[in-house]
C-alpha cells in the first residue's frame, strides 16, 4: 500500500509539472495526489466501477496517460 501511495504522489507531481525541475513542489504533490485517491482509492482500488483501479498499472503507462490528459489527446472532465 505504501508503494502504491509513492506511485499516486510521483504521478500527481509528474501531472502537475509541464517539465522536470529540480526542487518539486511537494505540496502541489500531495494535493493532486489527494485528489487522485477520491475516485481511484487509497490503496488505488477504485470502490466505483466509473473510476479505473490504479493498482497494479506500470508506471510508464501511468505517466504516458497523464501527458494525455494533460496534452489534450486524452479527454476525460473530470481529469483535467
Amino acid at each position: 500500500m505504501k508503494q502504491l501511495i509513492k506511485m499516486i504522489f510521483a504521478v500527481g507531481i509528474v501531472a502537475a509539472s509541464a517539465n522536470v525541475m529540480a526542487g518539486a513542489d511537494i505540496k502541489a504533490g500531495e494535493e493532486k495526489a489527494t485528489a487522485c485517491v477520491a475516485c481511484h482509492g487509497a490503496s488505488g482500488v477504485s470502490v466505483n466501477p466509473m473510476f479505473p483501479t490504479l493498482a497494479g498499472q506500470h508506471a510508464d503507462y501511468m505517466v504516458q496517460v497523464l501527458n494525455a490528459y494533460k496534452s489534450g489527446k486524452r479527454k476525460n472532465p473530470i481529469m483535467q
